[in-house]
C-alpha cells in the first residue's frame, strides 16, 4: 500500500482555506483517535506554492486523516478542483 497522498488544489482555490480545512480533519481526527495519537501518528504539510498537501497514510489516524481532509475538501472547494497522487513511502 501506498502511504503518502498528494492532493493538487486548482488555481482558484484559496491555500489559506485548504490550510483551515486541513486543522478542522485533525479535529475530527481527535474525536475519533484522541489528540495525542493524533499529534503523534497523523502528520501532513501544506505547500501554498506547490498548491499541494501531503499526508502521511501510513497509520490509522494518518488515513483517516486523509479521508476526512478530502471529502471535506471535494465538499468545499468541488471535486473538479482537486487531484490526488499517491506516492511511495516518506
Amino acid at each position: 500500500m501506498n502511504r503518502i497522498i498528494t492532493l493538487t488544489f486548482g488555481p482558484h482555490v484559496s491555500m489559506d482555506e485548504v490550510a483551515q480545512t486541513l486543522q478542522l480533519a485533525r479535529m475530527a481526527g481527535e474525536a475519533l483517535h484522541g489528540p495525542e495519537r493524533m499529534s503523534l501518528e497523523a502528520h501532513a504539510e501544506v505547500s501554498a506554492e506547490h498548491r499541494t498537501v501531503t499526508i502521511d497514510m501510513f497509520t490509522p489516524c494518518g488515513r483517516d486523516l486523509a479521508t476526512l481532509f478530502l471529502g471535506f475538501c471535494r465538499r468545499e472547494f468541488g471535486s473538479v478542483s482537486i487531484s490526488s497522487q499517491n506516492g511511495g513511502q516518506s
